[in-house]
């Protein structure tokens, strides 16, 4: 399945949690972007969550990026960022040698 360069117009941070160390040397945790690259961007569903007084919704997303050394280093540990939005990765496929489809989900609040 080839993933033609016009499908690819969405820009993403990747980002990695890291720790370091605090001047108390206390651990702290971070995330860094490791990485930005184009992806192929497709919504494949919304919700809306009602649970203990907490109202939320979720949307799900597929990003389709191509294989390079980069890209095969992502990991469901990662997450997407996409302007002021945060995806937590919750699945990565192989399509063909080509390339990667990653599922993630954005969680926003609502009033």
């Amino acid at each position: 399945m080839a993933l033609p360069a016009g499908k690819r117009d969405t820009r993403i941070e990747v980002l990695r949690s890291v720790t370091f160390k605090d001047a108390l040397n206390a651990d702290i945790a971070s995330w860094s972007t490791v990485g930005t690259i184009w992806a192929a961007k497709a919504d494949v569903s919304d919700g809306e969550r009602v649970r203990a007084a907490e109202v939320g919704a979720i949307l799900t997303s597929r990003f389709r990026v191509l294989r390079n050394a980069f890209t095969r280093t992502i990991t469901p540990r990662d997450r997407i960022v996409i302007g002021a939005q945060t995806f937590d990765i919750t699945g990565i496929k192989e399509l063909d040698r080509v390339g990667f489809e990653i599922t993630a989900a954005a969680r926003q609040d609502l009033e």
